[in-house]
């Protein structure tokens, strides 16, 4: 049986490979549990958080199965960012990018996701209605 293996770094690299499966039931088989399996090079791929994506591509490529609402605002944010956390990012341009994704982001945007997401470390707020992206961002990108 073959399976296929995602693997997931810190810096949001995404690599794909895949292995060959054997039973570790040998007498019905007669065929040995390898002692490694094999992941083939060709099917290594590298999917890293590209920023030159339209706002719908970039959520629909990013935004991981069963996502929080916090998750979904902090991907938003990192792409209206561009990842740049030196960058501030203010409530109401949030709050529109999101009402133009509606469907990709569950319906409407809730502030609550704000508190979570810096509850979370993935953003700060450097003033009241303002946003900016913190270290561990990528976290939210489930990476």
């Amino acid at each position: 049986m073959k399976v296929q293996i995602t693997v997931t770094d810190n810096q949001g690299n995404t690599y794909l490979g895949e292995i060959e499966l054997t039973s570790p039931d040998t007498s019905s088989t007669g065929k040995h549990l390898p002692k490694k399996g094999h992941v083939s090079p060709t099917a290594m791929q590298t999917k890293s958080i590209d920023f030159t994506l339209g706002v719908r591509a970039f959520l629909k490529r990013h935004i991981p199965g069963k996502a929080s609402g916090h998750q979904k605002f902090v991907i938003l944010l990192a792409w209206i960012a561009k990842g740049d956390t030196s960058k501030t990012v203010d409530y109401d341009t949030v709050v529109q990018q999101w009402n133009k994704v509606k469907g990709l982001t569950g319906g409407e945007f809730n502030p609550a996701y704000t508190t979570r997401a810096k509850e979370a470390n993935w953003v700060d707020t450097p003033k009241m209605g303002a946003y900016k992206l913190q270290r561990d961002w990528k976290a939210a990108f489930g990476k």
